[in-house]
């Protein structure tokens, strides 16, 4: 089916409008129209196509490459599919401008290219699949639904009413249509309306929310199945080496309901935004002010940042806005795929909210079990800080680090790891600490975050993966939070020892990323510039190849060759005698196809004849360089020899 006048342009400028690139969109519109006006034909060849199929594919994967890489991979694949009508615009336009005025399936699937299936070579009409996809694409862009839709339905149905059987009654015709419109309007509306009702029922079993401090539930053993994990996280640059590692801290929690720790959910509010345009103020400076630089990746829009203790301000966090809340956790709303922003802090000046009720709580039902532990705890005095030292002391004399969980399912209890095997991994040793200090009368908080302890020669700065995730508690001692970190030291040389042995390739292979990615922030619309341009060389390169071939004459000048016109009437006059025989070829088969049909029924106007008309014609269309005038007689003359044989056998032909 040949689109009408206008569909495709129209289809481009209803979808730049909805890209908000309405200029390109009718630029690109305006010249497919021009282009299928003026009638121009090339002698284009499968190797022509095919080096045209091979750009839309580039220049479509590079698409993908690009947006997944500025947008992130959900966002990005989408943005993607929205810009499909430019990237596959070439194999439309080629087809426009070729002599056959189709393509075959060989051109299209790289599977079929040297096929000798007859499938290969069935003919394939790109327009209307073309206009489909910009369809597509623009009901994917567009944000109005309200214009958006009336004006697909529009083209859809002046598409449709084109191509309707001639002869039958246009009313009747508009009449199904509207019926299979409001059937679909009906359709869409009881879907949008489940949506709304699933979502109001809240059913977090069907989707799994990025995690936040107040949505989170860290789960007794939840870190220790991430501690496997050499993935690089966040990189570190102007951290300078220290006694202790730094802490990236991320959230922090009060609640504990025996086996998880949960925060809650109305603590957060929004920063005013940035003076500067350019630095968000988090708290206030309590001395001296340190700077680093972090990188990492949000994954499409992780929410919380892994900060040190005491952040200042942040600057150049790519963001749409900046939020805290009182336990110090800092979320960001609509990041960057990739984050590169300076942190300003004081060390160890823990800024969170004062200590609540639920700062002290004990679950009920593991009181007693603190209560037995706590008695056995060496503090010198009922102060705060004597109470600290001597839980540091409790687990620093007894206790090791184990990421063995025990064989009982859920993991070792809190009363397996302080009586009987007194080894776990962070997430026991700050719940416990946690607790224990609660039940002394120290308020105290559970935290998470990451320990920045690994220094990378290849990046020439510190990197956190996944396994440095770790978990601590935060206690509350004359007035100011601090850090208190009970898990043993060696916690570090336990999780290198479980390092893959590919860590080292996957290294370079984050750090290449890391770097491409550096890059394209430092000047993200001259990487899109470059982008562009290096596109636009490849098209014109190809096209100048293309329409180097010979043009094929049209209109008044095709009169003239009568060479054209008689390879024309040669094949295609046998062709429709046989089909007034009763052996017509079916739309979509090609000849070859059609051939092996006709000798498979013993069609008996068939003969080798035929077969040497049907081979010349494919040499004419089909192979590069051929000499056309001595084709041209071939086909003349196998065509009369077929009509005077069947003719003196009284064939009807």
């Amino acid at each position: 089916m040949k689109p009408p006048r206008l569909l495709l342009g129209l289809a481009l400028a209803l979808w730049g409008s909805c890209a908000d690139v309405l200029w390109l969109g009718a630029g690109l519109g305006v010249g497919v129209e021009l282009v299928q006006a003026a009638n121009l034909r090339r002698a284009f060849d499968d190797a022509d196509f095919n080096r045209v199929s091979d750009l839309a594919t580039v220049l479509s994967a590079g698409a993908i490459v690009y947006f997944i890489a500025t947008l992130g991979v959900p966002r990005g694949l989408l943005q993607a599919v929205v810009w499909l009508p430019v990237t596959v615009l070439p194999v439309l336009l080629a087809q426009s401008v070729s002599a056959a005025g189709h393509l075959r399936m060989r051109n299209v699937f790289y599977s079929l290219r040297r096929s000798t299936a007859p499938e290969a070579d069935r003919p394939l009409d790109v327009a209307i699949a073309y206009f489909a996809l910009v369809l597509l694409s623009a009901s994917i862009a567009t944000t109005v639904q309200s214009t958006f839709l009336p004006a697909a339905t529009s083209l859809a149905g002046y598409a449709l009413f084109a191509a309707r059987a001639r002869g039958r009654s246009p009313w009747a015709w508009a009449a199904l249509l509207a019926l299979a419109l409001a059937l679909g309007y009906a359709l869409a509306t009881g879907l949008g309306r489940m949506q709304l009702i699933l979502e109001d029922l809240a059913l977090e079993w069907l989707y799994t929310p990025q995690p936040d401090p107040f949505r989170a539930t860290t789960r007794i053993g939840d870190l220790g199945r991430v501690k496997l994990s050499d993935a690089i996280v966040w990189r570190i640059d102007g951290a300078r080496p220290a006694k202790q590692p730094l802490l990236l801290f991320e959230a922090a929690y009060s609640h504990f309901d025996g086996a998880a720790w949960r925060a809650r959910s109305d603590s957060f509010r929004s920063l005013p935004a940035p003076a500067d345009g350019e630095t968000w103020v988090i708290g206030d400076a309590h001395g001296a002010l340190e700077q680093i630089q972090i990188s990492g990746y949000t994954d499409g829009g992780r929410a919380l940042l892994a900060l040190p203790a005491g952040t200042y301000s942040l600057a150049n966090v790519v963001a749409s806005a900046v939020s805290v809340n009182a336990l110090g956790s800092v979320k960001v709303a609509e990041p960057a795929p990739f984050l590169r922003f300076r942190v300003a802090f004081t060390p160890g000046a823990l800024q969170q909210a004062p200590p609540s009720d639920a700062d002290l709580r004990v679950p009920d039902l593991l009181a007693p079990l603190f209560a037995e532990v706590g008695a056995t705890v060496p503090a010198r005095s009922a102060r705060p800080d004597d109470v600290v030292d001597g839980v540091r002391r409790f687990f620093g004399g007894r206790f090791r680090y184990s990421l063995w969980l025990g064989d009982r399912a859920g993991g070792k209890s809190l009363r397996d790891f302080l009586t009987e095997s007194r080894a776990g991994h962070c997430e026991y040793f700050a719940t416990a600490t946690t607790l224990l200090l609660r039940s002394l009368g120290v308020p105290a908080r559970y935290a998470t975050g990451y320990s920045v302890q690994e220094f990378s020669q290849l990046d020439g700065q510190y990197i956190v993966r996944h396994n440095h995730a770790h978990a601590w508690a935060q206690a509350y001692v004359n007035g100011a939070w601090v850090d208190v970190d009970t898990t043993p030291a060696t916690w570090a040389e336990a999780e290198a020892e479980q390092a893959s042995v590919l860590r080292p390739v996957y290294d370079r292979l984050s750090w290449l990323w890391y770097r491409y990615n550096v890059w394209r922030a430092s000047g993200e619309e001259a990487v899109g510039y470059w982008l562009l341009g290096g596109a636009l060389i490849v098209s014109a390169w190809l096209y100048w190849r293309l329409f180097r071939r010979p043009r094929t004459r049209t209109g008044k000048a095709a009169s003239r060759d009568a060479g054209e016109a008689a390879h024309e009437s040669a094949y295609f006059v046998v062709e429709a005698a046989i089909a007034g025989a009763g052996y017509p070829r079916q739309p979509g088969e090609t000849p070859r196809s059609w051939l092996a049909r006709l000798a498979a029924d013993g069609c008996p106007v068939l003969d080798d004849t035929v077969a040497s008309l049907v081979q010349t014609h494919y040499e004419l269309e089909y192979r590069p360089g051929a000499n056309r005038r001595a084709l041209l007689t071939r086909l003349r003359a196998l065509a009369e020899r077929w009509r005077m044989t069947h003719r003196a056998r009284g064939d009807g032909a």
